[in-house]
């Protein structure tokens, strides 16, 4: 005969607590872990310290696990219904942070470089523009010539006149890498903007990662383990900046944002990851940043696109592609919707103010895979992706 069911203890006593208490830390555990890539990002945006640091490291382990046992899911199924792309083959920032690349010797600055247009040298961001001509507002730096000639750099020279052929016996390398910006556009270049028969994508972006936080992910050493791989990329695709409006960490102590000695700071750190990319005969496509909803946070793209702009006209084997005139409105400003070259209102910024759609990011993919193009040359016919066509524009001064 089996023993009756013991009665549940009484609600008052210590064995009823504890049980409440353990129900309450395993349903909390379990939030967490189907949330742990908010939490990631939520401990990455605060401000330094060693607060940010043990909350990122715990935060970072947890999304680890997550994904380990695939609790991440339902996250990517929200992803994905919302209109933003599922993540392929992320990867997690290392909770190590990886050394810092010494910079390869290809170009020597002869000039120390001015201060940008409306940036004063110990104070916060003034509004910027261009001169009336449409010439970027920041300095001028003058750089000696690369060492290694450009002519013999893959991908160099424009189609018909000695880029590479491409084949599909001979694909195309393209790496896409970046913050969750690069996310969204290297998701559309893996599947539906890149002609699969003639080129192989590899899709590694990092979120809530940038150029001001090396302490969180190192960008330009993790470009240096990209090229020094047994295969390396022959293209390299590259957006960040969505989470670079934060101090950054200089030689001589925290750099407050947007100052003088923040933008010095931040056009070495755009210089390193160009030069590693030119070290390893690589092309890289540098996508600038979109308009952004927060004027402050606006003004610092639109200097952080300047001088990624000049670092770019100096280098061979850079091509930047300024996106701001696919995502401006009818008077050259922030706008959440943006008509189509047929006319139709198109939803193109996320509610956040800084992401792109899933619409919107097609039109960036569509000008990275436009101006791959016209670097190599191809021995086949391009496949058309059947989608509208990226927004035509007038630029707009800025």
């Amino acid at each position: 005969m089996s023993d009756p069911p013991s009665d549940p203890p009484p609600p008052s006593s210590p064995e009823h607590l504890r049980m409440v208490l353990a129900r309450i830390v395993l349903a909390l555990g379990v939030a967490a872990a189907l949330s742990s890539r908010q939490l990631v990002e939520a401990a990455a945006n605060r401000p330094y310290g060693p607060g940010r640091s043990a909350l990122v490291a715990l935060a970072t382990g947890l999304h680890e696990e997550a994904t380990a046992w695939q609790l991440d899911v339902p996250d990517r199924v929200v992803r994905a219904a919302s209109g933003r792309p599922a993540p392929i083959g992320s990867r997690i920032p290392s909770r190590s942070p990886l050394p810092a690349p010494e910079r390869p010797a290809t170009a020597a600055v002869d000039e120390a470089p001015k201060p940008l247009a409306g940036v004063a040298s110990d104070g916060p961001l003034r509004p910027a523009g261009r001169d009336p001509s449409g010439a970027p507002s920041g300095p001028e730096v003058t750089v000696s010539a690369p060492q290694t000639p450009a002519a013999t750099r893959p991908g160099s020279q424009p189609t018909g006149t000695g880029g590479r052929l491409v084949t599909p016996l001979a694909k195309l390398r393209v790496w896409a890498g970046g913050d969750s910006l690069g996310e969204y556009v290297g998701n559309q270049l893996l599947h539906p903007i890149a002609d699969p028969a003639s080129v192989d994508v590899e899709l590694d972006y990092r979120i809530s990662t940038g150029l001001t936080r090396p302490d969180y992910f190192d960008w330009p050493a993790r470009l240096a383990d990209v090229i020094a791989g047994a295969d390396p990329p022959e293209a390299l695709v590259f957006m960040v900046g969505g989470n670079d409006n934060q101090p950054m960490e200089g030689p001589d102590g925290v750099l407050e944002t947007a100052t003088r000695a923040w933008y010095e700071e931040y056009r070495r750190r755009v210089s390193v990851v160009m030069d590693i990319a030119g070290a390893g005969g690589a092309q890289l496509f540098w996508i600038g940043l979109p308009p952004m909803r927060d004027g402050t946070r606006n003004e610092i793209a639109v200097h952080v696109n300047d001088l990624i702009e000049q670092e770019a006209a100096i280098r061979p084997n850079v091509t930047f592609l300024d996106i701001e005139v696919l995502f401006a409105g009818p008077d050259g400003t922030y706008s959440p919707n943006i008509a189509d070259p047929e006319g139709r209102q198109r939803l193109a910024r996320a509610p956040d103010g800084v992401h792109i759609t899933y619409v919107g990011s097609t039109w960036v993919a569509d000008r990275v895979w436009a101006a791959v193009r016209d670097r190599w040359r191809f021995g086949h016919d391009l496949s058309e992706a059947g989608r509208p066509p990226a927004p035509v524009a007038e630029s707009q001064p800025r």
